[in-house]
């Protein structure tokens, strides 16, 4: 009895323990399966998983699409200006021009998908603007009459004054 240091308890376990497993002590002890609790956690940490990389994408996805508004935002802007510039050349060149000056131009139906107007302001100014109320420019002109029109302009120089389509 003094070589086993172990308790009497301790023993019994011990044998209760090889008695309950028998001989195939080995194959059971490898191959312990999972109960339902294992299978729920699995579960819930693919949710977590997936719904991490789904979050992650749509913040992707929002980040990409304020970056192309944004782009998209300085286009129209830019080609505001394009359609103002034109129209404030075309008015300076008659202007500058001799009697009897005539020209046609030609302004596109829509800026970039965005439906504009442009008016004369007293004769001295250009006012354009987008229909979406985001893009508005108003540039200085030389004493004109007359009204814009989106499509086919006429500009006449008669008697040292300006006439936008008569």
């Amino acid at each position: 009895m003094l070589q086993n240091k172990e308790s009497q308890p301790q023993q019994a376990a011990r044998y209760s323990l090889s008695l309950k497993l028998g001989n195939d002590c080995r194959s059971k002890l490898r191959g312990i399966t999972p109960s339902l609790s294992n299978k729920g956690q699995s579960a819930i940490e693919l949710i977590i998983v997936v719904g991490f990389f789904a979050f992650a994408f749509l913040i992707f996805l929002l980040i990409i699409h304020q970056s192309t508004a944004s782009q998209r935002y300085e286009n129209r802007n830019t080609l505001v200006q394009d359609v103002a510039l034109q129209i404030q050349q075309e008015i300076s060149l008659a202007t500058n021009s001799i009697n009897g000056y005539s020209r046609q131009f030609i302004l596109p139906p829509n800026i970039a998908g965005v439906y504009y107007e442009a008016t004369i302001i007293d004769g001295t100014a250009i006012y354009i603007y987008s229909n979406d109320g985001k893009h508005a420019l108003s540039l200085p002109v030389s004493n004109v009459t007359g009204e814009v029109i989106i499509g086919t302009n006429t500009i006449l120089k008669i008697n040292n004054s300006v006439l936008l389509n008569p």
